[in-house]
């Protein structure tokens, strides 16, 4: 699960858990460059519709929503 805190938002450590979690391990420096992509408004947080406008962008919004979600 990303938002593992289930506050409706994923942080930049949850991202990179859940991303590490999945085989895919980015250094701090990629991590810097991407997340501002994700994270349009700059708070420091990916909301449900920057992650959702990614998410369809990248083809992967039906398997996302396939995951169970605990929260």
């Amino acid at each position: 699960m990303i938002d593992a805190d289930c506050d409706g938002t994923i942080s930049a450590i949850e991202l990179l858990a859940w991303l590490a979690a999945n085989g895919i391990n980015l250094t701090k420096a990629e991590l810097d460059t991407v997340y501002p992509k994700l994270d349009p408004d700059g708070d420091g947080l990916i909301d449900e519709a920057a992650f959702t406008d990614i998410a369809t962008m990248l083809d992967v919004l039906p398997f996302l929503m396939a995951i169970p979600v605990p929260c």
